[in-house]
């Protein structure tokens, strides 16, 4: 009997740390994240020698938090950027962090739309890019998403 007692204690005291040993990859680093989340990218204009210029974006402000409410609620426009790396001649380019200008509020989970140029990133049919979106507010992240080309055609799906 006095066996069973101590494994019962020992399995009651140790279930406490249950969850402490989990995968960490997908939880937040804080308190909680906040970042932005790409939905959809569409080939918006393309260059005279057939290069994507710019890509109508359609992307999703996002936060977590452990205890399970949202970290940030909303926040404005202009904490969002984004910008493109890519590989020219062997070399990685990024462009310059763009901001947006205006202040609206963006809630939790809303979408929003805009066209983002490609700059010196500006790609061909088969090349890679690297789409980089983030939101500086408190435990705010950057997000990635490698973009293959597939099409040149304006309307063609990038993601």
């Amino acid at each position: 009997m006095e066996t069973k007692a101590i494994v019962l204690m020992l399995v009651m005291v140790l279930s406490a740390f249950a969850g402490c040993l989990e995968d960490d990859e997908n939880t937040p680093d804080g308190p909680g994240d906040a970042w932005i989340g790409l939905s959809a990218a569409y080939v918006e204009n393309t260059s005279d020698d057939g290069d994507v210029t710019s890509a109508l974006i359609t992307a999703r402000f996002q936060s977590t938090m452990t205890d399970g409410g949202p970290l940030v609620n909303s926040t404005t426009m202009n904490s969002i950027f984004y910008y493109w790396t890519c590989n020219v001649e062997g070399e990685t380019v990024s462009t310059d962090k763009l901001y947006f200008a205006n202040d609206a509020e963006v809630e939790q989970n809303e979408y929003f739309e805009f066209i983002a140029e490609l700059s010196e990133c500006a790609a061909a049919q088969d090349e890679m890019v690297r789409f980089m979106t983030g939101v500086d507010v408190e435990f705010g992240k950057e997000k990635s998403r490698l973009i293959q080309i597939s099409s040149t055609e304006k309307g063609a799906s990038l993601t």
